[in-house]
């Protein structure tokens, strides 16, 4: 047998794999215990610096979740550090990286709140609907009312709507989709716009467009300062409602 060419190179190819084996496995268990890889920082920074964090600590939130991680440098699960950092409130995604030897470097970026949704909800630039505690700094927002399903739907139209509404210098105050899907909306100066559906003729833009354009003049010459519900559902116009004086 051991003249036997094809034989001797099967066995010397298992030992190689044996001692290959065994090298890795001595090599896994230093990077285990090797002091050195233990995890000794972590770099907690928003995605352009600390000054992008407007709602976290850095020094806070890595005080508060760095005591909930196991493991050095090179064991530990980058998806355990991202979603326990997740757990922070404000925040919307999370980045780890690996610095060698010792650090960990966590990028945050946090949610950028544009929108309220039944008084439950905030909403991101995204159209994404969190939960968070709010504080003074929070600008006073537009309020969305809807199904949490539709909150991306009800940001593109709010934005739509004040783009369509900057002839008359207003914006949206309250955004309302109602279960058939018909738009109400409340503007700045508290003026109700009754918009309708989307399959109505004309479509929404020129509705809210055609108003906007022409409410100063109707305004001036019919003397409707007070009137405050606006009607858009009308092929050729829209209907005024006066309110009391």
């Amino acid at each position: 047998m051991w003249q036997t060419a094809s034989v001797l190179n099967v066995l010397a190819a298992m030992l190689v794999s044996i001692a290959v084996l065994l090298i890795g496995l001595a090599g896994t268990y230093w990077v285990k215990r090797h002091s050195m890889f233990n995890i000794k920082e972590v770099v907690v920074t928003g995605m352009r610096g600390e000054k992008d964090l407007y709602h976290q600590n850095p020094s806070f939130i890595r005080q508060a979740i760095v005591p909930q991680l196991s493991g050095n440098l090179m064991t530990v699960q980058l998806s355990v550090v991202q979603r326990t950092f997740l757990q922070a409130p404000w925040i919307r995604h999370v980045t780890v990286r690996r610095v060698w030897p010792n650090r960990l470097w966590v990028l945050l970026e946090e949610h950028q709140a544009v929108a309220r949704l039944n008084d439950d909800y905030l909403v991101n630039q995204q159209g994404e609907t969190y939960v968070a505690s709010t504080d003074d700094d929070l600008p006073d927002l537009p309020a969305l009312i809807g199904e949490k399903h539709d909150a991306q739907l009800m940001l593109i139209r709010l934005r739509e709507l004040n783009k369509w509404l900057s002839p008359s210098k207003l914006t949206v105050h309250q955004l309302f989709l109602s279960e058939r899907r018909a738009w109400t909306a409340t503007l700045s100066n508290r003026t109700v716009l009754e918009i309708g559906r989307d399959d109505l003729k004309p479509i929404v833009a020129e509705r809210v467009g055609q108003w906007a354009k022409t409410w100063a003049i109707a305004q001036k010459s019919a003397g409707l300062s007070n009137s405050r519900h606006i009607d858009l559902r009308y092929p050729n116009g829209y209907a005024i409602r006066r309110s009391a004086s």
